[in-house]
């Protein structure tokens, strides 16, 4: 548990100097540890003490002058949290000491039963007991900032909004003063730095990109393992930026580990941390924070690419002649273009939400809603509907619809093509009224040629009983 050289610093807060040299008396003797006893007879002085450092335990009277009861032992408690306290009481103040206890004391002693062995097991228990404590706090708040973190990067869909949630995230989950990141161009083998949260030498770091293999960055992201350098540490290999042999600042202790997709490396985590040095244990932690990185981070990337990808076909869709719109199952529009605001006459942002029936007849709306259900079979349809536009003109449209159908195989609505046929409906109508017009022509005419022919033929046969030669060839 102790080395036999270790060295025990014990800050006694007691105002009785016989009690004081009793317990003096009981740390001298010989042990395992050497104990560095402090003295003090004031509540005032023994806070000073805390507040110089280096102690390692408390033996704190709860009847001192000018402090009396549970308020004295809060009072050093709220000081000095992290150092553990034994409480000395009288006899007949065992109820108070077991409420410092409940409050936070490591263990009590009643002065008039206290012997040396006893003292000095109860001075190691109460140090191994903080300790104990220590590292299950910071354990908690270890998981307690990863879920946070979690739930942070969970409400975050913009990649800037996720790598710079990251560094904050990071910087903070190390208690650290700087955090960098960088994503691996796989193409060049070099990180290129995505963000810095540097007070200092931010411009400096985003300005240099890194090579593999080069810098502490360059060696984690190729070797695919955390690492660390710590201030004033020899190295022959850079920190933050590339041609530098050694830390760039001599009180900064620097940690970096790779960020993954699957197996592959696609970016660091660099932090940096004043006055500090970083162990294998930091590696860990920040190597489980990067975990969580991962995960965002590749969400944030996906979703990026598909909006991109939605961009440049929105675009395309934006360019075409042609009207393209989706509708949902009960046929209100989620998508239009601009040609297909200009064939109904309204504005995208009019038409957006806006039911398909609204711009036609209740009859022909049946219709609609006959073709919906061939849809919903899987079927593609194309059919013709007449529809009134925002300005009350009248207006024949072809829709050539298509099913879009869920992963379970629901149908979800329709993408759709519109064509504005008035103008052909209206030539096709003229065409047929021309040619019923012709046909009647036709009609007059062919009956006038047979009477002319019937007629010939009388003249004919009038002049054969003449005895005369027939003068029309019929």
């Amino acid at each position: 548990m102790y080395k036999q050289s270790e060295i025990i610093r014990v800050l006694l807060v007691e105002d009785d100097p016989g009690e004081t040299e009793l317990i003096r008396d009981m740390l001298s003797g010989p042990g395992e540890v050497t104990f560095d006893l402090e003295c003090v007879d004031r509540l005032s002085k023994g806070l000073e003490c805390l507040a110089a450092g280096g102690i390692d335990v408390v033996l704190l009277d709860l009847g001192l002058p000018y402090s009396q009861g549970l308020d004295t032992f809060t009072m050093v408690y709220a000081r000095a949290p992290e150092v553990p306290i034994v409480v000395l009481t009288g006899l007949y103040d065992v109820t108070l000491a077991i409420k410092a206890v409940r409050e936070g004391a490591q263990d009590y002693l009643v002065k008039s039963q206290v012997e040396s062995k006893l003292l000095v097991r109860s001075l190691h228990y109460a140090i191994e007991r903080k300790r104990a404590e220590e590292i299950i706090r910071k354990s908690e708040a270890m998981y307690r900032s990863l879920y946070e973190t979690t739930l942070a990067l969970a409400k975050q869909t913009d990649l800037d909004t996720v790598i710079r949630t990251i560094s904050d995230r990071a910087t903070a989950f190390l208690e650290a003063n700087d955090c960098a990141v960088y994503l691996l161009d796989q193409k060049r083998k070099v990180l290129v730095p995505i963000f810095s949260n540097a007070s200092q030498g931010r411009e400096e770091i985003m300005a240099n990109e890194i090579s593999l293999g080069e810098g502490l960055s360059g060696r984690v992201a190729k070797m695919g393992a955390g690492a660390y350098i710590n201030a004033g540490d020899e190295t022959n290999y850079a920190v933050h930026i590339p041609g530098i042999d050694e830390v760039e600042d001599k009180n900064e202790s620097v940690i970096c580990v790779p960020v993954f997709d699957g197996s592959k490396v696609i970016g660091v985590i660099t932090i940096g941390k004043l006055g500090a040095r970083f162990d294998k244990r930091e590696v860990k932690k920040l190597t489980i924070f990067a975990r969580q990185a991962e995960i965002a981070l590749k969400r944030a990337q996906n979703l990026q690419a598909l909006r991109e990808s939605e961009e440049k076909s929105r675009t395309l869709v934006e360019m075409l002649e042609e009207g393209i719109g989706t509708v949902d199952e009960k046929e209100n529009f989620v998508f239009i273009n601009q040609a297909a605001a200009d064939i109904f006459g309204y504005s995208k942002e009019e038409l957006l939400g806006k039911n398909l029936g609204g711009s036609t007849t209740p009859e022909k709306f049946k219709q609609v809603l006959g073709q919906t259900s061939i849809g919903k079979s899987g079927q593609a349809s194309q059919y013709e509907l007449a529809i009134t536009r925002k300005d009350g003109e009248a207006r024949i449209i072809s829709v050539t619809s298509t099913p879009i159908m869920g992963d379970n195989g629901k149908y979800r609505g329709a993408f759709g093509i519109f064509h504005d046929i008035t103008e052909r409906k209206r030539t096709e109508e003229e065409l047929r009224k021309r040619l019923a017009q012709l046909e009647i022509y036709y009609q007059s005419t062919l009956g006038r040629e047979k009477r002319i022919i019937a007629l010939k033929r009388e003249v004919n046969e009038l002049l054969g009983e003449l005895g005369r030669e027939e003068k029309y060839g019929v």
